[in-house]
């Protein structure tokens, strides 16, 4: 009977490490998930952001031409 305590005992300890191990990647996986969230968020903000300066480009690109077809036909006279 004293052999067998020992092992009850490190089985007991093992399973109190392994419980608390289990809580401490369960909290870091959660952080990661949060972080992950806000990452993704990040994201859809930055590419709202460039969609809309691509098409603030597109319009400023259009309208140089514009004035530039202008000033030629302005030259030309």
């Amino acid at each position: 009977m004293i052999f067998q305590e020992p092992a009850v005992e490190q089985t007991s300890d093992e399973a109190k490490k392994a419980q608390k191990a289990l809580a401490e990647m369960t909290d870091k996986v959660s952080m990661l998930e949060s972080d992950l969230a806000v990452s993704e968020a990040e994201n859809d903000d930055m590419v709202r952001q460039l969609e809309e300066s691509k098409g603030l480009y597109l319009i400023l690109e259009k309208k140089y031409h514009i004035t530039k077809n202008k000033l030629k036909e302005l030259e030309d006279r």
